[in-house]
């Protein structure tokens, strides 16, 4: 799960709300797009969302994060099989490479990239003693988040 096939520009014309030419560097998706709707027109619902607004992105508030952590899934399924989920922050992404069953694929290892230091992921730290403490937090909350949204089921289905 490479940047160039996850990051995405997005794009939004509001006058008078969102500033003309302005670029920012948070970290949404589109499951945050339904919350910020909902946060503009004022609607109330009973669902639980997974998203969170970007409205204060939008107008630019400063100091604001949107999120900590950005997680996702992609299965791989034409001429391989490959169940890829990913957790990234700013820093660091972690990507699990793993069978329908969710055990990891024997011939390919999991990935982990600093990137700050190497934006291009040219560098696998996933078994540097060094990182092994950041390793062990991303796959702490990688896992958690396969669990709390029945993620490796999907892989099944």
């Amino acid at each position: 799960m490479f940047d160039h096939s996850v990051l995405v520009p997005f794009i939004v014309r509001w006058t008078g709300v969102v500033e003309a030419g302005s670029i920012s560097d948070a970290m949404v998706s589109t499951i945050d797009v339904l919350s910020t709707l909902i946060e503009i027109t004022g609607a109330r619902t009973r669902l639980q969302l997974d998203g969170k607004s970007m409205l204060p992105i939008l107008k630019s508030q400063r100091g604001v994060k949107s999120r900590d952590e950005y997680c996702d899934a992609y299965d791989m399924t034409y001429l391989k099989e490959d169940h890829m989920r990913n957790i990234q922050t700013d820093d660091w992404k972690l990507v699990f490479h793993l069978d329908a069953a969710g055990k990891p694929l024997p011939h390919r290892g999991h990935e982990l990239f600093n990137l700050s230091a190497d934006p291009g992921e040219l560098k696998n730290l996933y078994t540097s003693d060094n990182s092994a403490p950041v390793r062990r937090s991303l796959e702490a909350r990688l896992r958690k988040w396969i669990v709390e949204y029945e993620v490796q089921k999907s892989a099944t289905r």
